[in-house]
């Protein structure tokens, strides 16, 4: 194993180990208080947004970079379920709710 392959393996578990145990815990923190009060929808935006940049960054070289691919998917998708949090609990899905729980 060459050294690039082994800290793209290191790197990749460790990515994929923090998207499934530690995104999915503060979701699930999230779901349980019904709010994402105390969280940065700023940073939750820059890090979607670093996640697809390494996506299509591993893309667009000239041997596909698989371990960059995999290594940021599970972050993507559970990032995207945090952001749906704030779109539910404190955006404009939470204000459309109330508007329409009031009857009308």
């Amino acid at each position: 194993m060459t050294a690039e392959q082994f800290f793209g393996t290191g790197a990749m578990v460790l990515a994929v180990l923090g998207g499934f145990i530690g995104l999915p815990m503060q979701i699930l923190k999230n779901w349980q208080r019904k709010s994402v009060a105390g969280l940065s929808l700023t940073f939750w935006m820059i890090l979607y947004t670093n996640g697809w940049f390494w996506i299509l960054y591993a893309l667009s070289k000239d041997k596909v970079d698989w371990y960059l691919i995999i290594a940021n998917l599970p972050g993507l998708f559970f990032i995207s379920v945090m952001l749906g949090q704030f779109a539910w609990y404190g955006g404009w899905l939470a204000k459309i709710r109330v508007g329409s729980a009031g009857g009308g």
